[in-house]
């Protein structure tokens, strides 16, 4: 997947007190600070954050002029957008009369993809990404049943594993949150008020990922993956210990549900939520079920 930077988190990461990675996971956490929506640029971007405008007719103005605000006219006395002193009715306004979340909506949709697109293929946004992430930045998730995985040599297979074995659930989010589609579908969830919704619909499958891939290095690599736990703690190990009383794939909170967390039968340690988490996670989870940890 070629990550495309959220438009809001592109425009807001250098918001006042937010680090890069700060914000980043701010976004894909979906705890959005006071202010998160108030369109604000960084300079070192050279992105838009209003949509192109129409041109417009300006009487008085002499041909190929700079009038005061740094509006540009051409000969045949048409305004361009390059100016940034704009008519109390200029045309966003004419472009978005509505008021509220409705117009924050459309805005969001219908008018920054286009500059994302081109900040992306310009290199500001990989620049940026890159010095975010450095060399943790996430992968996406390995298909180890693909040809192209199967012919790599036995260390580059390691080496590729052990990268996504590092990874926690917030490196996964975080890349989601530079799916222009996945943030598109998430303005679209918090219009509708669905936002909680989504967001453990994406957790799930954040969470379905990290399990998966590392049930799959632990069978392939199992002397690595123990070093990799030595090394790296708990932390690095899928959920399964029950006593933390969170689901195993999506990671709810048994303090969140009405009733206990629902226990595999077979393994006894591994709890989930819901039923649906439980028939999401057994791709995963059977790799490793009623087995002693690698």
């Amino acid at each position: 997947m070629d990550p495309i930077m959220d438009q809001q988190m592109m425009m807001d990461y250098a918001m006042e007190g937010y680090s890069t990675r700060e914000a980043f996971e701010a976004f894909a956490s979906g705890e959005f600070p006071e202010g998160y929506f108030d369109f604000r640029a960084p300079d070192d971007l050279a992105v838009s954050s209003r949509r192109p405008r129409r041109k417009r007719k300006k009487r008085g103005i002499p041909p190929n002029k700079t009038k005061a605000g740094g509006a540009n006219v051409d000969e045949e006395g048409w305004e361009s957008d390059d100016g940034d002193d704009y008519d109390s009715d200029d045309d966003e306004t004419e472009f978005y009369p509505e008021k509220g979340d409705a117009a924050h909506g459309k805005y969001l949709n219908d008018g920054l993809d286009h500059d994302v697109e081109e900040a992306w293929r310009s290199g500001a946004l990989q620049d940026m990404f890159a010095q975010m992430f450095g060399e943790d930045m996430p992968g996406k998730a390995i298909d180890y049943d693909s040809e192209e995985y199967k012919s790599k040599s036995m260390s580059e297979k390691a080496q590729i594993g052990m990268k996504a074995y590092n990874e926690d659930h917030s490196d996964v989010m975080a890349l989601q949150a530079l799916d222009p589609s996945w943030n598109r579908k998430m303005h679209e969830a918090i219009a509708a008020g669905r936002k909680t919704e989504f967001l453990r619909a994406e957790n799930a499958k954040a969470a379905l990922q990290i399990t998966t891939q590392r049930a799959r290095f632990r069978k392939e690599f199992p002397e690595l993956a123990r070093e990799l736990d030595k090394v790296n703690g708990p932390a690095s190990v899928p959920q399964t210990n029950t006593d933390s009383a969170v689901c195993s794939l999506c990671n709810t909170g048994e303090d969140k549900l009405t009733d206990r967390l629902t226990i595999c039968s077979k393994c006894k340690t591994t709890g989930y939520c819901s039923a649906e988490c439980q028939r999401a996670d057994w791709k995963a989870h059977k790799l490793t079920c009623g087995k002693s940890p690698a």
